[in-house]
């Protein structure tokens, strides 16, 4: 699976703290174990302070753009 980057600067406890997800699944999401829903796609936007529909834009532009 291609890879989406978005760069905040962040740990994943500091992430995980901030989204109420568990480090070792962000850490799995990373490693592209897991694709998450769309709850989690919720929790991450909030996480990593950003509006979730700019973050289904960047996704779009990502798999559209290839």
């Amino acid at each position: 699976m291609k890879r989406l980057r978005m760069s905040k600067q962040m740990s994943q406890e500091d992430l995980s703290n901030r989204s109420s997800l568990d480090r070792g699944y962000i850490s799995d999401l990373e490693l592209d174990k897991h694709e998450p829903g769309l709850g989690t796609l919720f929790a991450l936007a909030i996480g990593l302070d950003i509006d979730f529909m700019d973050l289904m834009q960047a996704i779009h532009e990502y798999y559209k753009n290839g």
